[in-house]
């Protein structure tokens, strides 16, 4: 009886130790999202997300031009 006593402790000591891992992942995750969505000059990320979409169409569309005078 000792043993499985133990065994479950143990396994619920692991599960304690995975799950405070994945808090502890996501709270600096956020904390590095905040600090580059501040670092970039914009309170929503969103917004700079899509201005760097933006950006890359544009250069995407400056490709196709720089393609099609070569050919």
């Amino acid at each position: 009886m000792t043993t499985m006593m133990s065994t479950s402790c143990k396994g619920a000591g692991q599960v304690a130790l995975v799950l405070g891992g994945i808090v502890l992942a996501a709270g600096v995750a956020a904390a590095v999202w905040t600090l580059l969505a501040k670092r970039d000059g914009a309170g929503d990320p969103f917004a700079v997300a899509d201005r760097r979409i933006d950006e890359l169409e544009e250069q995407l569309h400056r490709l196709r031009e720089v393609i099609a005078h070569s050919s």
